[in-house]
């Protein structure tokens, strides 16, 4: 899992900083930890 937040930090670093305003990070994190949780909970069940 700690790869995909590896990935996101380096799309959110790369992007210049004008356009990575605070608003815009923080809901790609929120986003990411859906995505986590979804993924860890898929793994669980199979």
């Amino acid at each position: 899992m700690s790869r995909n937040r590896q990935l996101l930090a380096k799309a959110i670093r790369c992007r210049p900083i004008g356009l990575a305003s605070g608003t815009t990070t923080t809901t790609a994190v929120i986003v990411m930890e859906h995505y986590e949780h979804a993924v860890s909970h898929e793994i669980a069940s199979l």
